[in-house]
């Protein structure tokens, strides 16, 4: 399916579709007076063609259809079977949309899809000149199918998140959307609001340099208040407002009458920030359980800090944050029912025919190109930037310790396990001593997927005893001494490894040489603070039957294991691998590990992590996002990937027996490797 004579869906530009001579819709905004006084002296000048203008309302509110404006031969976007279904009587619907266009092929855009194209302004390529100028959007495939996700969603009382690559136009369209809502609604508030001054600005201009570029419109307002963070009607309630959330989650405390809240990048925003601010929004745009106010989230590629995690979560899990969702057509492999937020690929308009339809043949072999003609470290941040599926998107280019190869299969790992349910084998809940007194003695496992604390890819794996396994596992931990850190956001981080034993009977989906259970936290003192941390330490280790190594230069941990009777969990120190890298050791402590054979131990892991089978076989998302991001910065904490490392190191000081490759995860059939792309990926990806 795809669309014929488009520009007959913009009448007002291209089919002479105006208003009378003398109206003042010919006249040049800028030459418009400001004042009241002068304004109604040079109103006296022109007519008022009520006729059209109220034509123009109607259009702008209700919508326009174009008759015979869509083909059922041919398009690359809209395809029969995929996202396009024939009806009985000919037509074709599209469930996404929630639409059905006849037989006839009679084209709907919505009032604000006609508002956008005929009345609103923006800065666009003039093919003509070869340049960028101020002038009416073209229309497009991916416009017309954004608007129709916009009405939808408030049909069925859900809110957008939009994440896409860059230059896709969708800041104008939101510009505009907000615009329509100052012009056209009375009584309501729009917020713009961004993690960084730049984000919320720049839409927050763009709103309103096209609605003064409307002044010479019956749709525009007096104006009662304008400055760099509020614009507000003169007569009619209407008010947008701009604000820069930075860390505050109450940015828009205050807005009692929100219909729509616009959050501008929230990839740039830190972890949570997004959904914190949506917790306090939700009770100004609810009334008795029904919608009053839309949520819009934005993120663009290649522009992640911390919001990364938001960005990863919104899209694989919409349903979770009442976000509008569609199927997941965009990454081939993907389990077929799933369903992920808006998604914009690096193809959608990058090129496009005369009447906006999207070229994605000719656009993949153009990104192929483009990406081939980059060196490896540019081309892993522009596929980064622009992403032709979900996975990409969220490559993670940072030139880190670890290298740009093990970062790209970290990434990809990570999405690998997001997109199939069959590997989503980590499950949550907590450890508690069967006796407290005497916690040597034993742990008990409770499942707790909401609310627990502890992860877990694989139980401990027990001998014909109901024993576990002792001899099998090793555990390192990154530890913390204090609660309360005004400087840092460090956490405890644990980590249980499983090696193998050639004794042992393999039995099906048993797991090797990976990790098997993790420990992330920092309590608050109401949860115990670092208290519960350790305990938390102490019960996998004791889940395990394993040696814990830990780092020593957090130390009041090795104070908890000696004060509850569990000295005995404590790797000692790791003379062996110490003769390795210190001729002549000055190393003190009885235990742990020195904080001077950090560097040392980095390099045994990155050793591990270069046969990237370890790295697709690591079960935990947090990990593999943790070592794709490592970087050695004294102002950096990676408490997982130092963790991690010790897992390593410990493994090498007690020789925990490795085995070969074919016996890790049975599920996933490794076959070699293949170039994809210009970079070298195992096959089952």
């Amino acid at each position: 399916m795809k669309f014929i004579n488009t520009k007959r869906l913009s009448p007002v530009i291209y089919e002479g579709d105006v208003p009378h001579d003398l109206d003042m819709y010919w006249e040049d905004p800028a030459n418009i007076p400001t004042t009241k006084r002068e304004y109604e002296k040079f109103l006296k000048k022109f007519v008022i063609d009520r006729a059209w203008w109220d034509r123009q309302r109607t259009r702008c509110k209700n919508g326009y259809i174009v008759p015979n404006a869509v083909s059922f031969d041919g398009g690359e976007i809209f395809i029969d079977g995929v996202n396009v279904f024939h009806t009985e009587n000919g037509g074709r619907y599209l469930p996404h949309l929630g639409i059905t266009i006849n037989p006839q092929g009679d084209l709907y855009i919505t009032g604000r899809n006609y508002f956008y194209l005929n009345f609103w302004a923006i800065s666009r390529e003039d093919r003509m000149q070869q340049k960028k100028t101020l002038g009416n959007p073209y229309f497009t495939d991916l416009s017309w199918e954004n608007w129709m996700i916009r009405e939808r969603s408030k049909m069925i009382n859900k809110d957008i998140g939009w994440f896409k690559c860059r230059q896709k136009g969708l800041s104008e369209e939101e510009a505009a959307d907000t615009a329509w809502i100052f012009l056209f609604m009375n009584d309501v508030q729009v917020a713009i609001v961004g993690g960084l001054d730049q984000y919320n600005q720049n839409t927050f201009s763009m709103v309103k340099r096209g609605i003064y570029n409307l002044y010479n419109t019956q749709f525009y307002k007096e104006i009662k208040l304008d400055n760099p963070d509020v614009l507000k009607a003169a007569n009619t309630g209407t008010e947008i407002h701009s604000r820069t959330a930075k860390n505050n989650s109450q940015v828009l405390s205050g807005l009692n009458m929100l219909y729509k809240v616009h959050m501008e990048e929230i990839g740039i925003m830190k972890e949570n920030l997004s959904r914190e601010i949506a917790q306090f929004v939700y009770p100004s745009i609810r009334t008795q359980g029904r919608r009053t106010g839309f949520i819009v989230y934005t993120g663009t590629s290649g522009k992640y800090v911390d919001g990364v995690a938001d960005i990863e979560k919104m899209i694989y899990t919409p349903e979770k944050y009442e976000l509008y969702s569609i199927k997941n057509i965009y990454d081939t492999d993907a389990d077929p029912d799933m369903e992920i937020a808006c998604f914009i690929p690096a193809w959608k308009f990058k090129l496009i025919d005369d009447d906006g339809n999207s070229l994605k043949k000719e656009a993949l072999e153009l990104i192929d190109r483009e990406r081939k003609s980059k060196s490896p470290s540019e081309r892993a941040l522009l596929i980064a930037m622009e992403p032709i599926d979900t996975r990409e998107m969220f490559n993670i280019v940072l030139g880190g310790f670890f290298g740009e190869e093990i970062s790209y299969h970290c990434s990809q790992a990570r999405s690998n396990i997001v997109t199939h349910k069959r590997l989503q084998r980590v499950e949550r809940g907590f450890l508690h001593y069967k006796d407290r007194r005497k916690p040597w003695e034993g742990v008990e496992w409770e499942f707790n997927m909401d609310k627990g604390d502890i992860a877990i890819a694989e139980h401990p794996q027990i001998d014909d005893n109901n024993k576990t396994i002792e001899g099998l596992y090793g555990q390192g931990t990154d530890s913390y001494d204090f609660d309360e850190a005004m400087t840092s956001s460090s956490k405890l981080a644990s980590l249980v490894y499983k090696g193998y034993n050639k004794n042992l009977t393999v039995k099906e989906n048993q797991v090797f040489n990976t990790f098997v259970a993790m420990y992330l936290d920092r309590p608050g003192e109401a949860q115990g603070g670092r208290t519960t941390a350790y305990e938390n330490a102490a019960k996998l280790s004791i889940y395990y039957r394993t040696y814990n190594m830990i780092e020593y230069s957090k130390i009041l941990i090795f104070d908890y294991y000696e004060l509850y009777g569990l000295e005995g969990f404590l790797h000692s120190r790791p003379d062996w691998y110490i003769a390795q890298y210190v001729e002549r050791s000055q190393v003190s402590n009885k235990y742990g590990f020195p904080a001077s054979l950090v560097p040392s131990g980095l390099t045994r892991l990155k050793d591990y992590l270069l046969d990237v089978i370890n790295i697709y076989n690591c079960p935990f998302e947090e990990l593999l996002m943790a070592w794709a991001k490592f970087r050695r910065d004294p102002k950096y904490n990676c408490d997982l990937t130092i963790a991690s490392m010790l897992c390593i190191a410990m493994v090498e000081n007690t020789a925990i027996e490795q085995k070969a490759v074919e016996l890790r995860r049975p599920e996933i059939e490794f076959k070699g490797y293949v170039e994809r792309n210009g970079i070298i990926v195992p096959t089952h990806i």
